[in-house]
């Protein structure tokens, strides 16, 4: 799980194999919990063979170009 762009992100290794996939939920403190249920029923479809039905969200690249500058803009200026 991480914080991302102001939101939770379910993201884990299973056998090598990292998987990733946006919430939706806002990065604080009070999702938290929902998130950790997120990633634990993500895990349990991954290590009973359903990976297939994540729902991995695509994003149009617009607005992920806009989520990578603002990364790298943080990451550049320390913030």
């Amino acid at each position: 799980m991480r914080a991302s762009n102001g939101k939770w992100y379910v993201r884990f290794v299973v056998d090598g194999v990292e998987y990733s996939q946006p919430t939706g939920l806002e990065a604080t403190e009070r999702n938290k919990r929902k998130v950790q249920e997120m990633e634990a029923a993500a895990r349990l479809l991954v290590r009973d063979g359903k990976a297939h039905l994540l729902r991995l969200a695509a994003i149009p690249f617009s607005e992920a170009a806009i989520q990578f500058l603002n990364w790298a803009k943080r990451r550049v200026l320390g913030r």
